[in-house]
């Protein structure tokens, strides 16, 4: 898993898990996408599908270069177990590497999940490999999910002219608001459509008022937000864990 050939044949090959079929409790998603050669990205449940409408937001501003869905599975006399992670990730800033992302319910992590999830970030640490593990809760809430989706369903039908006069409207301010675009002649979707293709910056996390600050660059730093290196959350048990692997005794 350290070879760029891999990495290469990874993206180019067909995702590890059939996310579809009778037997599957956990509704598939189809998302399109331009970076698949599909135009697509299956994923599974509400949060993964999440993920993907923030790879693809990044991969508009050329932050993300490829990602990919149910990647691989590690190979167990290789990795110590059989996994396979929810993302690849291409990230491009400040330099090229390649994330691995896990997507997790924040009300499924107790402790024994926290710990497994540690062990796998020290594993693909090993072959120096990131490992971040994103949740509903901290990176991918309802309100964010809802305005990626809208902002991505205004920017595939809004003209690339309508979305540039609007654009230079807005370079006018170093911050107004949505009330006085629509003041201004603009359409929600033209400000929705701007801020898919990173031509508007309003708050991701919040839900749309015609109050909300609208600035013609960014306010936030999303990438490092998204994929600076986590400091895994040693609970108890997994503090634990780590002290019977050293060979220390607790009596």
């Amino acid at each position: 898993m350290t070879s760029l050939a891999w990495v290469d044949q990874v993206f180019n090959a067909p995702p590890a898990r059939d996310l579809k079929g009778p037997a599957k409790y956990t509704q598939a998603f189809r998302t399109p996408t331009t970076s698949d050669l599909e135009g697509v990205v299956d994923t599974q449940g509400y949060t993964e599908t999440a993920a993907a409408l923030l790879f693809d937001y990044f991969r508009n501003r050329g932050l993300v270069g490829r990602f990919k869905a149910q990647p691989f599975v590690t190979v167990k006399a290789e990795f110590g177990a059989e996994i396979c992670p929810d993302f690849l990730v291409e990230v491009l800033v400040p330099t090229k590497a390649v994330f691995i992302v896990e997507i997790k319910t924040e009300g499924y992590l107790d402790d024994n999940v926290r710990q497994k999830l540690d062990d796998n970030r020290r594993k693909f640490a090993e072959f120096g490999l990131p490992y971040l593990v994103w949740t509903d809760q901290e990176h991918l809430g309802n309100v964010m999910t809802l305005n990626l989706d809208m902002w991505r369903v205004n920017g595939a039908n809004v003209p690339n002219a309508e979305t540039d006069t609007f654009s230079a409207w807005l370079r006018r301010f170093e911050a107004t608001t949505i009330g006085d675009a629509v003041r201004a002649g603009f359409t929600l979707d033209v400000i929705e459509a701007a801020a898919w293709r990173w031509k508007a910056f309003m708050p991701l996390n919040e839900a749309t008022r015609y109050d909300m600050l609208l600035t013609p660059e960014p306010q936030d730093d999303l990438m490092g937000s998204y994929f600076e290196l986590q400091v895994a959350q040693r609970s108890w048990w997994s503090k634990l864990a780590t002290k019977h692997r050293t060979g220390v005794r607790h009596d």
